[in-house]
């Protein structure tokens, strides 16, 4: 089993940074969350590929979809940290405190975006439509109140076992 740490963080906590970077950390928990998800679920679903007849089809069709809505949020990560974390500026203040696997991963992350010809997750991404709607999260994100909690559990061992349960009010 994985261990997990719990981190409690109230609005109030989260008022004190700045608003840019609120957005930034409430939007990231919640694709880190989704993409977590459907990785899981694509995992579990290739255990039943090997099967016959219907059992087998179904997680065929279910695997192509998991895929292209995987490849809809990583895309739109893509854009929304293009937008939010380098357009914003956000990489400067943030980038000396990661380690050199995360900074790695990072630009792994930018250069496998910028090759046209290596990436397959854009062209798969046409169909879909996503937009993150800086408006209404922002809306809600000022309506809560002040004691409310937002529970995140990051796991010590595991990056795919975090949960950012916080990321699911917006």
């Amino acid at each position: 089993m994985a261990q997990l740490q719990r981190i409690n963080l109230t609005k109030t906590d989260l008022d004190r940074i700045p608003r840019d970077e609120r957005f930034f950390y409430v939007v990231a928990g919640h694709l880190a969350n989704e993409v977590s998800i459907l990785d899981k679920l694509l995992i579990i679903g290739a255990n039943s590929l090997d099967r016959e007849g219907p059992p087998g089809e179904a997680p065929h069709v279910q695997q192509i979809l998991l895929i292209r809505l995987l490849a809809g949020r990583l895309h739109e990560a893509r854009v929304f940290i293009a937008a939010h974390y380098h357009g914003k500026k956000l990489h400067k203040k943030c980038e000396a405190h990661l380690n050199e696997e995360a900074r790695d991963a990072l630009r792994n992350w930018s250069k496998y975006f910028s090759n046209k010809r290596s990436n397959l997750i854009t062209p798969i991404r046409q169909t879909f439509a996503f937009h993150i709607d800086r408006e209404k999260i922002e809306k809600t994100y000022d309506d809560l109140n002040s004691d409310f909690s937002l529970v995140h559990y990051i796991s010590m061992q595991y990056n795919d076992h975090n949960l950012f349960l916080g990321a699911r009010s917006f």
